[in-house]
């Protein structure tokens, strides 16, 4: 989306569905989920072999579906980012870094993945610009860390589904690695003028390679600030490690902070 919400209205459906589904998940399942049907799972991907439909997955490794065909025409760009709800064919599936899984896909949406704005590389930053990043209130529900991306599903309010809100992720003079390995970005919406009268869900994927900071030994996780509403600022700690010790690249989150 510049471009923004397309993506993210067009997830709508699956919410109002998953109203409905009682989520029963394994634990190895990703933190940032759709709530799924009885005994499915739930994945973040990206798309590495579009002509079979591969899927390099955030906490399975490879996947193969085996209805492909279901999604012809549909999952067909390598890099697009993905997420699933799907059933395990093999009754034990072992993970393995040169594993490929067969799976069978029961739902498969299309999540907008874009690289984090740098503020710092404007010597002065004018209100139009600040102005085009936009303040209107986005609650984050949850984030992970992948391979190569900082995944956040979050909530905003809307009502026109033809306008495409902007989502963005900032780099400002504060985003450096402080004391705990942090690094401070502030997540953002921009309605783009439409009325904020309906709840609406979505995911993003910002690459992780469009922050400098990334590079850094001492890095670990992220400080994602955004407004909630009404000026009340929310901080959402996630960090790359699992708190049991298991060997995922999905990250995991600390407790939520209001700021004062």
């Amino acid at each position: 989306m510049n471009s923004g919400l397309r993506y993210l209205l067009f997830l709508w459906s699956l919410v109002v569905c998953s109203v409905f589904c009682q989520s029963c998940l394994d634990e190895d399942s990703d933190s940032l989920l759709m709530e799924s049907v009885m005994g499915a799972y739930s994945t973040l991907g990206t798309i590495v072999d579009a002509e079979n439909v591969l899927v390099e997955s955030d906490s399975y490794g490879l996947l193969a579906p085996v209805n492909k065909d279901d999604f012809a025409g549909y999952a067909d760009t390598v890099g697009q980012r993905v997420l699933m709800e799907m059933n395990f064919v093999e009754q034990d599936p072992v993970y393995a870094n040169d594993s490929v899984l067969p799976v069978k896909v029961l739902r498969l949406f299309k999540v907008l993945s874009k690289d984090a704005d740098d503020l710092r590389a404007f010597d002065n930053v004018s209100n139009s610009v600040l102005e085009e990043y936009g303040s209107d209130p986005v609650l984050v529900r949850t984030a992970s860390l992948s391979k190569a991306y900082l995944n956040i599903q979050f909530n905003v309010m809307g009502n026109d589904q033809n306008i495409a809100h902007r989502i963005s992720l900032l780099l400002t003079e504060d985003s450096s690695v402080d004391a705990e390995g942090l690094v401070r970005v502030e997540f953002c919406h921009n309605a783009e003028g439409d009325r904020l009268e309906e709840p609406f869900w979505g995911v993003v994927s910002f690459k992780l390679s469009s922050i400098p900071e990334c590079n850094d030994p001492a890095f670990r996780g992220f400080r994602i600030i955004c407004d909630k509403g009404s000026g009340v600022m929310q901080e959402y700690i996630v960090t790359a490690s699992t708190p049991n010790g298991k060997n995922r690249s999905a990250g995991y989150i600390r407790p939520l902070e209001t700021l004062k």
